[in-house]
C-alpha cells in the first residue's frame, strides 16, 4: 500500500472575494498542498465575469498579511496553510497608468461595477461610463443624481477622482432607489437649514435649498428677515447662516468692520464646499457671484 505525500495531500480553502468584481463573495476551492500561490491565483481568474478576464486586470491573494501574486512559487505545504484556512482574493489593474473606480448603480434594480479609467481621465469619459452603467432600461426621462448631487449629462465639472462613485437614476414613477429630497444639491449657491418640525422626515436634519447661479448678497441671505421653508413641510428653517457651492465657480468679495476686504475666487466640482458667515467674523458685506463650471 503507497504512502501518500504530504504535499498531495487536499485541503480546503476559504476565499472572501471583492463584490465589486465577483459575483460572489464566499469560495471554497480544495486544492492540494503542493499547489503554488501563483496558480491559485490564475483559478481564482477563471471567477471574475468576462468583461474582467481581459488583460488588464490581475487577482493577488492575501494571506497572513502578505500578498502573493501570479510569479509566487510558494506552495501551501511551504506557509503550513491548514484546512479551512482564510484569504483574501484582491483584483487590480495591470496598467498603473489606469485607476480603478467603482460605480453603483440604482435604477430598475442595483447593481455594482468596477471600471477603468486612464489617472487623467475627462469629464465626457466619466460621462461615457455612467451612462453605460445604465444597461436596466432606456428610459431617458430619470434625474441624474451622483453622490447626493443632482446633474445633467450637459453639465461639465471638475470631479475629484475617488474610488467610488453612487449613481442613481430616479423619475417619479421610476427607479429602486429614492434619495431623501431635501439631501440633493444642484448646482451653484445651496442654503443650509435646520428643520424643527417632529412630524417632518427631515426633522433635526439639514434640509439643503438650492439658489442656483447668479449674484447674491449673503448677508441679507442670512438675515432673520429672509425666511426659508423646508421643502418636506413648508415649515420655516432655522440656522439659515450657511451656505455651500457645487458644480460651479464662485468669487466673493467680504468686508468687515475694520474695511477690511477679503477678495477670493474658487472652483467647486462634485464634492460640496461649505461656507459659514458663523465662523468667518462679523462682516458688513458679503457678496458672491456664481457662474457655471465649464471645461
Amino acid at each position: 500500500m503507497g504512502v501518500c505525500n504530504e504535499g498531495q495531500m487536499s485541503v480546503s480553502v476559504d476565499f472572501t472575494l471583492d463584490s465589486r468584481f465577483f459575483q460572489t463573495t464566499n469560495l471554497r476551492l480544495r486544492v492540494r498542498r503542493d499547489y503554488p500561490m501563483k496558480s491559485i491565483c490564475e483559478d481564482l481568474k477563471s471567477f471574475l465575469p468576462l468583461s474582467y478576464t481581459v488583460e488588464n486586470y490581475k487577482v493577488l491573494v492575501k494571506f497572513r498579511g502578505k500578498v502573493y501574486g501570479h510569479k509566487d512559487h510558494v506552495t501551501l505545504a511551504d506557509l503550513n496553510s491548514a484546512n479551512s484556512e482564510k484569504m483574501t482574493a484582491l483584483v487590480v489593474p495591470k496598467n498603473k497608468d489606469k485607476i480603478s473606480i467603482t460605480l453603483s448603480v440604482h435604477c430598475c434594480s442595483d447593481s455594482s461595477t468596477c471600471i477603468q479609467l486612464p489617472k487623467n481621465f475627462t469629464v465626457d469619459c466619466l460621462k461615457t461610463e455612467i451612462l453605460k452603467a445604465k444597461s436596466c432600461c432606456a428610459r431617458s426621462d430619470c434625474r441624474i443624481i451622483i453622490n447626493d448631487t443632482e446633474v445633467t449629462m450637459d453639465d461639465s465639472f471638475p470631479y475629484s477622482k475617488k474610488s467610488q462613485i453612487h449613481i442613481i437614476f430616479q423619475s417619479e414613477t421610476h427607479g429602486s432607489c429614492t434619495p431623501s429630497s431635501w439631501k440633493i444639491k444642484k448646482t451653484g449657491l445651496t442654503k443650509e437649514g435646520l428643520c424643527m418640525n417632529p412630524s417632518c422626515a427631515a426633522y433635526k436634519q439639514v434640509v439643503y435649498i438650492s439658489k442656483g447661479l447668479g449674484t447674491f448678497d449673503l448677508l441679507m441671505e442670512s438675515s432673520s428677515l429672509k425666511e426659508e421653508k423646508c421643502i418636506m413641510c413648508e415649515t420655516n428653517l432655522y440656522n439659515t447662516q450657511r451656505f455651500g457651492f457645487i458644480n460651479c465657480i464662485y468669487s466673493y468679495i467680504a468686508e468687515d468692520d475694520n474695511k477690511d476686504v477679503l477678495e477670493e475666487e474658487k472652483e467647486a466640482g462634485l464634492e460640496y464646499s461649505q461656507l459659514s458667515l458663523m465662523k468667518v467674523g462679523t462682516w458688513t458685506r458679503f457678496e458672491v457671484k456664481v457662474d457655471k463650471y465649464c471645461n
